[in-house]
């Protein structure tokens, strides 16, 4: 919440598209403003108005309808990253969770239908229309019919977006030469990061290879910011400030553990009790 508000803040951003479930990070930034503008009194920031359009203003989960669509989420089935290649998309949309009725006329139809609400709200914001102009064209279709038109169209939209992306971190130089320049590193160094980076894209936190990589190419001070920072995006995805899973998972990653040696080293320790 902290740096997306910073990174409106700095553009003097006067309306921000949003979804429903980011207002209230708007509001930490006009927070932020208000108070500047008090204590120094100037005029400087403005109040940002939040810009809340379309029918997925809250994309929930493939998997769950009732559950937001998180890249927190532990399952890579429940949600549509943009480094998805055409296929993978295609697939998660063609086994996505949904209910053994067809698809009804009206929207009140929907009601009581998580799964089904999403795919459509997600088709209405693909194609441009309303819920309603959604459930006009494919009103009565079972899912069998219905989530492959959903996921030709995702594909036809997205997929232009994830070629763009693969272009650019194909282009290494370039990506070492704008970390050189932002962290003041040597070329090598910058290879070295941008290597690093990679490796742990590969693993899934928690498991031995990602600690293992954390422990041999990341210093202290690093891997605890990185653990502050897989909290502070949990927070900000609705995980509890309990959330013991949570909490672990960035002690590991301060330590360069794996859940396993977490495991091992909570049993003896009570075991020493």
């Amino acid at each position: 919440p902290a740096l997306m508000a910073a990174d409106i803040l700095i553009y003097h951003a006067t309306h921000v598209p949003v979804g429903e479930d980011q207002k209230q990070h708007l509001e930490l930034t006009r927070d932020i403003a208000a108070k500047f503008n008090h204590d120094y009194g100037v005029d400087f920031f403005p109040l940002t108005e939040p810009v809340i359009e379309g029918a997925a203003t809250r994309v929930m989960s493939l998997r769950d309808g009732s559950k937001k669509m998180s890249k927190s989420d532990p399952s890579p089935a429940s949600r549509i990253n943009l480094t998805d290649d055409a296929d993978t998309i295609a697939k998660k949309f063609r086994k996505a969770k949904t209910d053994p009725d067809a698809l009804p006329s009206e929207a009140e139809g929907l009601k009581d239908r998580p799964e089904a609400r999403n795919l459509v709200n997600i088709y209405a914001a693909l194609s441009d229309q309303t819920i309603d102009q959604v459930l006009a064209e494919v009103g009565g279709q079972q899912f069998g019919t219905f989530k492959p038109a959903l996921a030709e169209l995702a594909v036809s939209k997205m997929g232009p977006i994830t070629a763009e992306m693969q272009r650019l971190m194909a282009d290494e130089p370039e990506i070492d030469r704008i970390l050189a320049q932002t962290f003041g590193l040597k070329p090598i160094e910058a290879a070295k990061l941008r290597a690093t980076c990679e490796a742990l894209e590969r693993h899934a936190p928690g498991t031995p290879e990602f600690a293992q990589i954390l422990r041999e190419e990341v210093p202290y001070e690093d891997r605890k910011a990185l653990g502050d920072a897989m909290w502070s995006v949990a927070l900000a995805d609705g995980a509890r400030d309990d959330d013991e899973e949570i909490q672990l998972l960035a002690i590991e990653t301060a330590l360069g553990l794996s859940d396993a040696d977490m495991t091992a080293a909570r049993d003896k320790a009570l075991n020493a009790l």
